[in-house]
């Protein structure tokens, strides 16, 4: 299923705790792994093959790779909402991470975990 292996993403604050989002892709079907450090709730899905295709296609229309390093809006850098994104390719590792700062595209990463929990 292309070149994208794994999907993380980490974004919260010290005060309300840190969601973390594990999307696993593999040739055939995808795995969502939620957890959130302050419940002891966590949520696991498993996505089928076209399924799978169509979060590929969103992943690549995000196109992580395009972003920088690190995004900082100095102002509120204490208590902010702090992210952090690993994309894991076959070709190699893209990360990137912030402080109540983001790239154009994190609201559509954050639709998209969002809407596969749904």
């Amino acid at each position: 299923m292309e070149d994208i292996r794994e999907l993380s993403l980490k974004i919260g604050n010290f005060v309300e705790g840190f969601i973390v989002y594990n999307l696993n892709i593999a040739d055939k079907h995808s795995s969502l792994y939620v957890t959130n450090n302050y419940s002891i709730e966590n949520y696991r899905k498993v996505y089928d093959e076209e399924k799978t295709k169509e979060i590929v296609e969103t992943i690549k229309k995000i196109d992580i790779d395009s972003w920088d390093q690190s995004y900082f809006n100095d102002d509120y850098n204490v208590d902010g909402k702090h992210w952090s994104v690993a994309l894991k390719k076959y070709s190699g590792l893209k990360e990137s991470n912030g402080i109540n700062e983001y790239p154009q595209t994190f609201e559509v990463l954050i639709k998209l975990f969002e809407d596969l929990q749904n």
